[in-house]
């Protein structure tokens, strides 16, 4: 039966149904394109797009991916439209998630240059920066930690080979190159 009267609210019911159907299938411009539109929705049904940017953003590797994309891309485009989606309630992207969320990315890129140790190590040291309880740690065990030495040459060959990432990368790790020159 049509809604009369209502048909604003069954029309964004709609599209709010066909995008959730092209997150599941991984048509992740249709998927896009929709959400400016559903920015129109009020209450609850606003928050529900807005905890699926989140879900699409903190686990992008239960995506699909196609030939563009990865999950780390994926991640970052929908952080993007997440930052668009709360522009328009005046809310702002958590810094952690839009820094951990660009460190991911910066680390995908450096696969094809660095080894999966090392960038096993420099995630480990993203984490212990952005966790909150590490400086206390650090208080009571005396001591920062290190890169190891196949790390800190990927790094010097990364400063060689492409300046700008190499400064990325370390941009993420206050601190630990400080670390890492001491040693």
């Amino acid at each position: 039966m049509h809604p009369f009267g209502k048909e604003d609210t069954a029309s964004l019911e709609h599209l709010f149904g066909f995008f959730c159907e092209c997150v599941r299938r991984g048509d992740w411009e249709l998927a896009q394109a929709c959400v400016p539109q559903l920015h129109q929705w009020q209450g609850d049904d606003s928050e529900k797009v807005e905890e699926i940017l989140h879900a699409l953003i903190t686990c992008p590797s239960q995506l699909r991916c196609g030939k563009n994309y990865s999950p780390q891309r994926l991640a970052w485009l929908w952080l993007l439209v997440l930052k668009k989606w709360l522009t328009c309630s005046k809310k702002i992207v958590s810094v952690v998630l839009q820094r951990e969320t660009e460190f991911l990315l910066l680390l995908e890129e450096l696969q094809k240059d660095v080894s999966d140790d090392v960038l096993k190590e420099l995630f480990e040291a993203f984490e212990c920066i952005q966790s909150r309880h590490e400086p206390d740690r650090r208080r009571r065990d005396g001591h920062t930690r290190r890169f190891s030495v196949e790390a800190v040459s990927a790094l010097c060959k990364l400063l060689l080979r492409t300046p700008w990432r190499a400064q990325a990368l370390l941009e993420f790790l206050p601190g630990e190159q400080e670390a890492s020159i001491q040693s």
